[in-house]
């Protein structure tokens, strides 16, 4: 439409589907997913929750980081101190810092084991809303 048509012609608002048509979602394939990929949030992008499933994923790399960057720190701290390949107060420290992030997400997807069917009931319900419905549709007044 161009600015030299009639104001007349214009429609009033311009209707942009947010959402677009979603086919139901399995339980079953999200709990393969969990269990193959839970670390990384696979199931959680299956399901549509997409924030989540990336907080999931920044978990494992920070996990990993805190590793590789921790074994580093612990090799300057002790600056070989340990004859014989023994391991110091350092080394031990850093393993079990980067545990923690592994432990949070050990717990985050075997809870997920049981939220699972509620997840799926709940996406299904959403994606069976006609578009439109939802407020989160947006509506842009022309």
């Amino acid at each position: 439409m161009t600015n030299t048509e009639p104001a007349g012609l214009r429609p009033d608002y311009i209707v942009l589907p947010v959402r677009v048509a979603r086919g139901p979602r399995h339980v079953w394939v999200a709990y393969v997913l969990a269990l193959l990929g839970g670390a990384v949030g696979l199931h959680r992008f299956y399901l549509r929750r997409y924030r989540s499933g990336l907080t999931l994923g920044l978990l494992l790399l920070g996990g990993f980081l805190t590793i590789f960057i921790g074994q580093i720190i612990a090799h300057v701290i002790s600056d070989g101190a340990a004859p014989g390949g023994t391991t110091t107060f350092a080394d031990d420290a850093v393993i079990l810092l980067s545990l923690l992030p592994h432990i949070a997400i050990l717990v985050w997807v075997v809870g997920d084991l049981f939220r699972i069917p509620r997840m799926t009931r709940e996406e299904n319900a959403f994606a069976a809303q006609p578009v439109g419905s939802d407020p989160s549709d947006a509506v842009m007044q022309g």
